[in-house]
């Protein structure tokens, strides 16, 4: 990864979703998808009456019935929560990349770049937003059956995902064994992908 040019002032993006039942009868879900900033004091943050989040909007609930094929089901169902997320997330991108001007509390005006710094979620939620299997770690690469074995593993290297992810201009079985090899599912374009400075799996709280 490449760093920030000198004089950037970091505003660290944490976002949150989850999807939510509304009501007990009927299976009525909403999923939406929060934004705060790493900036507001986490006392802040973490009461909803002090409203430090933002709703950046709902991403499908659509199971994709359909469809027949589990297997393609649930590609099409990651796939279009990608695409979803990476819609939302799409202004972020050139102030992350060359800074906006943003006006201080103490009246400075700094260049700051908006960056996605956590992602705060549950478990299967962080598998949806890494590209991991179920059963694996969405941080390490530690084996399945080394799970809570208590040693530290080496962390997932977003530059060998990244290319792995550039083999969907190749065949779709080259592209599938790349991601395999990545220990990521086939993906296409997670909404991390071309976000400036952006690592997931450094991101999963």
């Amino acid at each position: 990864q490449k760093s920030l040019p000198d004089g950037a002032t970091v505003i660290p993006l944490i976002f949150s979703f989850d999807e939510t039942r509304l009501t007990l009868f009927r299976n009525k879900v909403a999923y939406p998808f929060y934004l705060t900033l790493g900036v507001i004091p986490k006392e802040i943050r973490r009461r909803p009456s002090r409203q430090a989040h933002i709703l950046l909007g709902f991403l499908p609930t659509t199971k994709l019935s359909h469809i027949k094929n589990k297997d393609v089901r649930r590609e099409a169902v990651s796939n279009l929560f990608h695409a979803c997320a990476r819609r939302m997330l799409a202004p972020t991108k050139e102030p992350a990349r060359n800074g906006m001007r943003l006006t201080s509390g103490d009246g400075l005006v700094r260049r700051g770049h908006p960056l996605m710094a956590i992602i705060a979620t549950d478990y299967p939620e962080q598998l949806r937003a890494t590209c991991c299997k179920n059963g694996t770690c969405p941080k390490c690469l530690v084996p399945k059956d080394k799970l809570g074995d208590n040693q530290v593993y080496e962390p997932r290297r977003i530059k060998d995902v990244l290319t792995a992810l550039d083999a969907i201009d190749s065949s779709a079985e080259q592209f599938v064994d790349a991601c395999t090899e990545a220990g990521i599912k086939p993906i296409q374009h997670p909404f991390w992908e071309d976000l400036p400075y952006a690592d997931p799996f450094l991101s999963i709280s």
